[in-house]
């Protein structure tokens, strides 16, 4: 005869069994057994309530809860500012290429334009004694004062410029 003691369980035994994760997963195997038969497959049990007999467990498991919680908010919160840093990073970069793109071909115009410019003015040499004239002109007028001028004054300079032996060809 068996005593009392080995073929029933105390209610401590049965709680703390309720908090073990171990005997937990022996637990899902055994009602996967059960209900295999019958095409049902249980991926977990959770454990809705429970009033373990031991308080200080019960603080325990409630203070472990509680941090498990806050640990998975500051997780969830933490991945949401790297989302939306990672987003604003994507946002920033393109403005930077689509930024690039516009200057390069503004550029490619410019110089598009000068190269016509150029063409035009290179058939007619009055024309490029003109063009000289006139850019000579704008960087003096710019307020130069460190330009200087030997033998002769700056209002002589398209004088100067456009005698053919005073400007080497």
């Amino acid at each position: 005869m068996s005593s009392p003691t080995s073929n029933t369980k105390s209610a401590e035994e049965v709680q703390n069994c309720l908090f073990d994760a171990e005997r937990l997963e022996n637990a899902v195997e055994h009602a996967n057994r059960l209900t295999n038969t019958y095409g049902v497959r249980i991926i977990s049990i959770n454990i809705i309530t429970a009033r373990p007999v031991d308080r200080d467990l019960m603080n325990s498991l409630a203070k472990g809860a509680v941090a498990a919680a806050e640990a998975q908010q500051a997780e969830t919160t933490a991945h949401g500012r790297a989302r939306a840093m990672l987003i604003e990073a994507e946002g920033f970069a393109e403005s930077e290429v689509v930024r690039a793109k516009g200057m390069a071909e503004a550029e490619k115009l410019r110089a598009d334009g000068a190269k016509q410019a150029a063409d035009l003015l290179s058939s007619n040499s009055v024309a490029v004694e003109l063009a000289k004239i006139d850019k000579t002109g704008k960087a003096l007028g710019q307020k130069c004062t460190t330009s200087f001028f030997f033998g002769s004054d700056p209002q002589a300079l398209g004088n100067i410029l456009a005698n053919p032996n005073m400007i080497g060809r």
